[in-house]
């Protein structure tokens, strides 16, 4: 007689770069822009339930729908999505100049890496700081300069 076994397969997506972030910050709009990908896009939360990828010049762009609070712990997608970060090389992280404590939002999603997976602390990570056109200027220096701290 044969021996019969059950495989259970995990998709990761292998690319250059991660975009994350919360809810709603801008993340699908610019991977559209740059890509020309499909990503739904509307003004509300969690629009997008789907991991997307784009191409940019040779570059692969790994599109995470948003984060929440406990997302590491199974609230919401959460682990589905953190595990497609685990193969990418560097993060861009989106936070909204519509939060009133962008550095809060900062601290939110880099806890959830961390619970998740300590090594995706250890990425390379860039801030984005987006809609910026919804803030006056003023608003947003004391945005970037509370960040920078």
């Amino acid at each position: 007689m044969g021996e019969s076994f059950i495989f259970r397969f995990k998709l990761k997506f292998i690319a250059d770069v991660s975009f994350v972030g919360l809810l709603n910050v801008g993340k699908s709009s610019l991977l559209n822009k740059l890509t020309n990908a499909s990503s739904k896009v509307a003004s509300y939360q969690s629009t997008t339930l789907e991991p997307n990828l784009g191409a940019y010049y040779g570059l692969i762009l790994a599109y995470i729908p948003g984060l929440i609070e406990s997302s590491s712990s199974g609230r919401g997608l959460g682990i589905k999505f953190l595990r497609h970060i685990e193969r990418t090389h560097a993060l861009f992280h989106f936070i909204s100049t519509e939060s009133p404590i962008p550095a809060h939002d900062h601290k939110t999603i880099r806890a959830e890496l961390g619970a998740y997976n300590k090594a995706l602390l250890e990425k390379s990570e860039h801030l984005f700081l987006t809609k910026r056109d919804l803030v006056a200027l003023k608003e947003l220096k004391e945005k970037l300069a509370a960040l920078k701290k």
